[in-house]
């Protein structure tokens, strides 16, 4: 039989820290998915470091992340981590190995991609876009 224990605790700021301890399967990770969607910050610390168990079949994308908020996983043993890779969550989760550097990677503002800048007269000319289209007069 699975288990799994979780219990959040929010501090007077965001984020809000949720500490998972036991498997994390597919009797299990619906449940976590409510504790997650029920949560009303926007910023999440899901501390894993308890986790004993994560099964890659329990465990897709859409049923750990929020649209609207930023999770970041802290604390979680090197067999979690590799689950996670395998599963393709590595790639789509902020990742931290310990809860204070997850705190930071969930409150430190994202930085607006730059807008790419307009091609400059200079740029078009080194590019040969300056040459006449047409042949040379004979």
């Amino acid at each position: 039989m699975s288990a799994l224990l979780v219990r959040t605790s929010s501090p007077q700021a965001p984020p809000t820290l949720i500490t998972v301890a036991g498997h994390i399967d597919t009797a299990t990770v619906a449940g976590l998915r409510r504790h997650l969607l029920s949560v009303p910050d926007s910023s999440t610390v899901l501390d894993l470091s308890g986790v004993q168990l994560l099964s890659a079949a329990g465990v897709t994308v859409d049923q750990l992340a929020r649209a609207d908020a930023r999770l970041a996983v802290a604390a979680a043993p090197r067999l979690v981590r590799r689950v996670l890779a395998i599963a393709g969550l590595a790639d789509t989760m902020l990742l931290a190995d310990t809860v204070d550097d997850a705190v930071h990677l969930v409150t430190t503002p994202i930085p607006p991609r730059p807008r790419p800048r307009p091609r400059s007269f200079s740029a078009a000319r080194s590019c040969g876009a300056h040459r006449r289209r047409h042949p040379p007069p004979t």
